[in-house]
């Protein structure tokens, strides 16, 4: 994964319906929303640098992670 500074940028194509979330790591939520931009920009200014996991779930249910590394600015 690359790392992050203060956005995250996640990059769809025309997809509605898509949400994300936002995990560290013992499993807290931090962050949920509607993914409702081509390219959603995700603020992660207010998140202390360290590991997180980012989901996405579509329309159907269906859910893809990706892990995000979180650096200081």
């Amino acid at each position: 994964p690359n790392p992050v500074t203060t956005n995250l940028f996640i990059q769809t194509e025309n997809s509605p319906g898509i949400t994300y979330q936002i995990f560290d790591p013992s499993g807290r939520m931090l962050q949920a929303g509607p993914v409702i931009h081509d390219k959603q920009p995700i603020l992660l200014s207010d998140i202390a640098p360290g590991t997180y996991l980012l989901v996405l779930t579509d329309a159907e249910g269906m859910q893809y992670t990706q892990t995000i590394i979180k650096i200081n600015d």
